[in-house]
């Protein structure tokens, strides 16, 4: 059940990014999502992600993944290159520049 959704969740996004960075004029990706990425559920979303951001887009697209599963206000970390963040939504705290990096 999970890897078939996030398969197909991953393929949507990767669609997305194809059509608006690749071939489009867009220079920066958000990502909004529901998932943590170091949940083993999660893997087959994020796995692919991190080979496609390494191997497609070598890791030249800026792509920031604000998530909300854990709802832990201002933690913030790296995973598979891109930046994510749990936020206490709807907003954003103990953010700084410094915490947004690449």
């Amino acid at each position: 059940l999970y890897s078939r959704k996030f398969r197909r969740e991953f393929e949507v996004v990767k669609s997305m990014i194809d059509k608006y960075v690749v071939a489009g004029s867009a220079v920066n990706v958000v990502i909004f999502g529901h998932a943590f990425p170091n949940n083993i559920h999660h893997r087959f979303f994020f796995g692919p992600l991190r080979d496609y951001i390494d191997g497609k887009l070598k890791n030249k697209v800026p792509i920031m993944y604000l998530n909300g599963d854990k709802h832990v206000s201002g933690s913030v970390g790296e995973y598979a290159k891109f930046i994510f963040m749990c936020t206490d939504c709807p907003m954003i705290r103990n953010c700084s520049s410094t915490s947004l990096r690449r």
